[in-house]
């Protein structure tokens, strides 16, 4: 009996042992949570902590807002939303700016890699977002208010001031490389990646109440780049293959030339398509085109430019401008002046003048190094280049 008692009275005492050493952890466990308790509250008071979870807000996401512009961020209230909300639209999500335009009525447009299209009224002011369309972009150009783009299977043309589609083409099956609005009327050419060119009068309704659509076979690669003449009678187009071409459309003078005096070539405006190649070597690809003064400046895959006579259709000089690839050819400033840019990084200023010979030549005047180069553009006679997510007037 004295056994079972001095093994009854161990148990007991080791069972409160037990018990005191289970109370003293959770003492401690619960004066480290408070003590973390009062230090968050602390410095979140003071604005140092900022939170890593996220208050998921059930309301629709604003057009052209994605999840991605909300991480890491908590809505404490709805004050704070619309704050928010008015940061994206002045410089949405900040991303990389990859297209740019000029527009008389709307100044300076852009896309940037979120597929938004932005807005600036000047190089020095804020962007202004207009509306999200998307975020692969396979071709795209600007005329005044309107803005052709073309994404997987359609080609819209967007109203920047109503911030909405017009018109849609989705007839085209082939993948878009390259757009051009005609300068004079509603029609803008498409260049294709299987070589078909395409006119299409997207405000011109045939009797089934579709828009038309003119087809211009010829190509046998892709049609990197399609241009219209500023006068508007005449586009060049230019492929992988390094073919160059000028068109003139389905019955587009009604006067079938009679009274044109700035024909490139004869029989130019007849009642059908016609085209004329140059006669030139078929290996380097053409890859952008720009038309200076009279003139058309383009060029080829290995960073070459060539200048081509429109009288005549004719090559007068080339020049070994860049490393690689060239990005853009722009037309800007003073006469005869234009820039170009390249995968090497390089912003370079050009100006076609006379040799001693007499003959042109391109001659460089000025040139700037980038890390990356972005794109340019010509808005009121200077020459704009956009760094990242924002513009500056850049000169050379």
């Amino acid at each position: 009996m004295n056994k079972i008692m001095k093994t009854y009275s161990v148990i007991t005492k080791y069972k409160f042992q037990t018990l005191n050493s289970y109370s003293e952890i959770l003492f401690k466990i619960f004066i480290s949570n408070a003590f973390r308790v009062f230090f968050i509250i602390t410095i979140s008071s003071c604005g140092i902590y900022q939170p890593s979870t996220i208050n998921v807000d059930t309301s629709p996401l604003h057009q052209g807002e994605t999840t991605s512009n909300i991480k890491n961020t908590s809505f404490s209230s709805k004050q704070s939303q619309q704050k928010l909300d008015k940061n994206l639209d002045q410089n949405p999500d900040n991303s990389l700016i990859l297209n740019l335009f000029s527009s008389k009525t709307q100044g300076i447009v852009g896309l940037n890699q979120s597929g938004q299209v932005l807005r600036w009224a000047d190089s020095k002011s804020r962007s202004e977002y207009i509306l999200s369309i998307s975020k692969r972009i396979y071709a795209s150009d600007l005329k005044n208010d309107l803005l052709a783009i073309a994404t997987a299977g359609k080609i819209s043309i967007f109203s920047l001031s109503l911030r909405k589609e017009l018109h849609q083409q989705t007839r085209i099956k082939a993948q878009v490389a390259s757009l051009s609005f005609e300068p004079q009327n509603d029609s803008l050419v498409i260049g294709t990646a299987n070589g078909n060119i395409y006119r299409w009068l997207f405000s011109k309704k045939t009797e089934f109440k579709k828009p038309s659509l003119e087809h211009y076979p010829g190509h046998a690669s892709i049609v990197n780049s399609v241009i219209y003449l500023k006068t508007g009678k005449v586009f060049f187009s230019g492929d992988e293959n390094g073919v160059f071409s000028a068109w003139a459309s389905y019955a587009h003078d009604p006067n079938y030339g009679k009274y044109d005096k700035n024909k490139s070539f004869t029989n130019i405006f007849l009642d059908k398509s016609q085209r004329y190649t140059a006669k030139n070597k078929l290996s380097l690809g053409i890859e952008s085109m720009s038309q200076i003064n009279n003139d058309i400046a383009l060029s080829r895959t290995d960073g070459t430019i060539e200048i081509w006579k429109i009288r005549g259709f004719t090559k007068t000089t080339e020049a070994q401008a860049h490393a690689s690839l060239i990005y853009q050819i722009l037309a800007c400033g003073k006469e005869k002046e234009f820039y170009s840019t390249g995968r090497d990084g390089f912003l370079k200023k050009w100006k076609i003048s006379p040799d001693k010979k007499g003959e042109k030549e391109i001659k460089l005047l000025g040139e700037k190094k980038f890390r990356k180069v972005g794109p340019i553009v010509c808005h009121n006679d200077k020459l704009v280049l956009a760094d990242k997510n924002n513009l500056k007037i850049t000169n050379l």
